[in-house]
């Protein structure tokens, strides 16, 4: 399975927040692939969970039961690499699931921006962007149980998703060529990851 490059150091982002923001270095590694994150289902929604994250492994199917924490990563992260992490606009042929935490590495955002304006007679669903660490470990734990039809999950720290590069779509063949052809005259390279998970590579 094809590995995708240019990462940054999440969990690193993680450790420093007891010292504030300052400067940070970003690491180079490789993402697997993993599956689509459950929707929010069995009665549960995230206003009515709280509670620690091993709570939300044993009570939770939904990675909204972290929001609130997952909001605070991102703050962190681009605190200590400053505009690491860039918020996906609302476009009228974009539709997102009830899960879909919608950041994306810039110049991932910037394709995907991109290649909807491009194709305004298409809709793009998307069912996953960014997934963060904690996001990561909720699925994993769901994988590794059992539980929440999770069908594959990569370990905590190892999934494209946690990045930001990565965005996942059952619309994959109809938008193929657009993402490639986007992503191929611009800046990033193109980096197909599975049938169902797009990501351009960030340039070095």
């Amino acid at each position: 399975m094809k590995r995708v490059g240019a990462v940054f150091g999440v969990t690193c982002a993680l450790a420093a927040t007891a010292y504030g923001c300052g400067s940070g270095s970003a690491d180079v590694g490789g993402g697997v692939v993993d599956g689509p994150e459950p929707s929010e289902h069995l009665g549960q929604t995230s206003a009515a969970l709280g509670g620690t994250v091993q709570d939300q492994v044993n009570s939770s199917c939904t990675t909204l039961s972290v929001l609130g924490l997952s909001k605070q990563i991102v703050d962190e992260v681009n605190c200590l690499i400053p505009n690491a992490l860039a918020p996906v606009p609302d476009e009228p042929n974009l539709v997102k699931s009830s899960t879909t935490f919608a950041f994306l590495q810039p110049a991932a955002k910037d394709a995907l921006v991109k290649v909807l304006a491009l194709n305004p007679g298409m809709t793009l669903n998307v069912n996953s962007m960014l997934r963060n660490v904690v996001q990561q470990y909720l699925l994993y734990a769901w994988y590794q149980a059992g539980k929440c039809g999770i069908p594959l999950a990569a370990t905590p720290g190892t999934s494209n998703h946690e990045q930001g590069p990565a965005f996942d779509t059952s619309d994959y063949n109809a938008w193929m060529g657009s993402l490639d052809s986007t992503a191929s005259s611009g800046s990033a390279a193109r980096t197909w990851c599975t049938s169902t998970t797009w990501a351009p590579a960030r340039s070095a």
